[in-house]
């Protein structure tokens, strides 16, 4: 569905940064002043997005790299602080993050 069938494309843009920042739904909803299902239906909508940029950059070989490096991650699981670690493939230059 384009943005121009929207009911309130002005709140794409906001949403999208606040999502990127790792805001929960209900959260932006309470931000935004909308209800949880119209940001639901956002947030599925900028996926769709964000998947079809990703798809075009892959397809122009933008994204090009000759190796790949790998960052580890630690993390806890559990109520009983069970140690994990997590690798992440991330460019050498600049340094962006691929999960």
């Amino acid at each position: 569905m384009p943005e121009r069938y929207q009911k309130r494309p002005e709140l794409n843009r906001v949403l999208a940064r606040m999502l990127c920042e790792g805001v929960t739904l209900r959260g932006c909803a309470r931000v935004l002043e909308c209800s949880y299902d119209t940001v639901r239906s956002k947030a599925e909508w900028l996926a769709e997005q964000a998947r079809a940029a990703h798809a075009t950059m892959l397809k122009s070989e933008a994204l090009n790299t000759s190796w790949m490096q790998f960052d580890e991650m630690m993390t806890f699981e559990h109520a009983r602080s069970k140690a994990v670690s997590t690798p992440w493939p991330c460019a050498a230059k600049p340094r962006r993050y691929s999960p």
